[in-house]
């Protein structure tokens, strides 16, 4: 019985809080009253917020921030829950702020600060929660902190140099899109209807150009349809696990792009299992933690097998060397490390390897790709003029010698 009376007062303090909160930040915004239901037990219901909000995610450097300032305050001296308290009043993104101050509600009614962390996977990964988990159960939850944010602002500037990369092929790629989309709909109409008044004979490029121009614009619909059908047929396949291990697959086979999306995998698996080795985490849960982490499902099934040869007691060199799509050197490297006992120092410098690697690769095609980009530019340009303005200077030039 006080039981569940200690159960109902904290969730009494706990809609209360809530409710402050929310009119606390709506005054400062001078938005007026928070609209607040609720629920039959006292519970608080979802307010009425703005769906475009909510959908939008948390940038990765303000995870960033939050976890290299939580870990300077902790470092001084100061509690964990005036931590969260503090970073809670400076935090300037809206919505990381409410989570923030969600996640200080429950470690105020006695959850600890991962299990609190824990509530939003999609703030913060399996990778931060188990981490977060092991550095405060050794109690060195500020060194872990800071590891943390180090290993993100490694992620992070990687993430940067890649779309840095590719950001110039998107953007000629999508103007060549717009350019045939626009030629398609206003520019060729105009032709179609002077070489059907005329009735001259046309060459084969022409004939070509004009026809799938008539056809885009007369049957446009019919792209969207299947725009859309390949788009929902994706989604539907990504939801079944042969079909994720299929386009898994294919992504690692394809030319080019396939090994430089394995870098990146194996640069990010390593640097996530040095940094729970190097936090305490247990082998296992380390291996469980990054295959459950990673982005590929081929990868983190071979993870998985790796595991379950360690549990069942196999040698680890012996569960390295099993087939897969881990390079030999890379194997090799890990055992050598694992022999010595320096596992952790192996896996920070593979993992610094694999990132310069995957860094200079990306620089690397994207120089490549302007000129291939610019000669693709070049002939769409010389098929579009012989296409329809040649014809066209050979047709004035007849009717003016006529």
């Amino acid at each position: 019985m006080a039981d569940e009376e200690t159960k109902r007062e904290d969730e009494i303090r706990f809609t209360n809080e809530i409710r402050e909160s929310l009119r606390r930040d709506l005054r400062e915004r001078e938005m007026g009253p928070a609209v607040i239901e609720e629920e039959t037990g006292g519970r608080l219901s979802l307010f009425r917020m703005d769906i475009l909000w909510r959908m939008r995610p948390i940038n990765l450097r303000r995870i960033i921030n939050f976890t290299r300032e939580l870990s300077i305050l902790l470092h001084a001296g100061m509690p964990l829950l005036r931590g969260l308290r503090t970073l809670v009043k400076r935090t300037g993104n809206e919505k990381l702020r409410r989570i923030l101050h969600r996640v200080s509600v429950k470690v105020e009614n006695g959850s600890a600060f991962w299990e609190a962390l824990a509530s939003f996977p999609n703030v913060f990964s399996t990778t931060y929660v188990s981490t977060v988990r092991t550095g405060e159960m050794s109690g060195k939850l500020e060194s872990v902190l800071e590891v943390l944010a180090k290993f993100y602002e490694t992620e992070y500037s990687l993430r940067r140099k890649l779309r840095g990369a590719l950001f110039y092929p998107v953007v000629v790629l999508a103007m060549a899109f717009v350019v045939i989309i626009v030629l398609s709909t206003t520019v060729m109409p105009v032709f179609v209807d002077l070489f059907r008044e005329v009735e001259a004979e046309l060459p084969l490029l022409t004939k070509i150009l004009i026809g799938t121009a008539d056809f885009i614009h007369h049957f446009w619909y019919l792209l969207v349809i299947v725009a859309a059908f390949l788009g929902i047929g994706y989604w539907l396949l990504r939801q079944t696990v042969g079909g994720k291990l299929l386009i898994d697959r294919l992504r690692l086979k394809i030319p080019v792009f396939g090994p430089l999306y394995l870098r990146m995998l194996i640069s990010r698996f390593t640097r996530t299992f040095a940094i729970l080795l190097e936090s305490g985490v247990p082998i296992l849960e380390a291996l469980n933690v990054c295959a459950e982490a990673c982005e590929n499902g081929i990868v983190a099934r071979k993870l998985d097998e790796i595991r379950q040869g360690v549990e069942r007691g196999e040698n680890f060199e012996k569960c390295l060397e099993n087939p897969g799509v881990f390079p030999p050197l890379l194997v090799d490297m890990l055992i050598v490390g694992e022999e010595a006992g320096a596992l952790e120092s192996v896996l920070k410098r593979v993992a610094g390897v694999y990132e310069e690697e995957t860094s200079d690769i990306a620089s690397t095609l994207a120089t490549a790709m302007e000129p291939l980009l610019i000669i693709m530019m070049g002939v769409l340009v010389a098929f579009v003029f012989s296409s329809l303005f040649v014809p066209y200077i050979e047709l004035i030039s007849r009717m003016g010698g006529m």
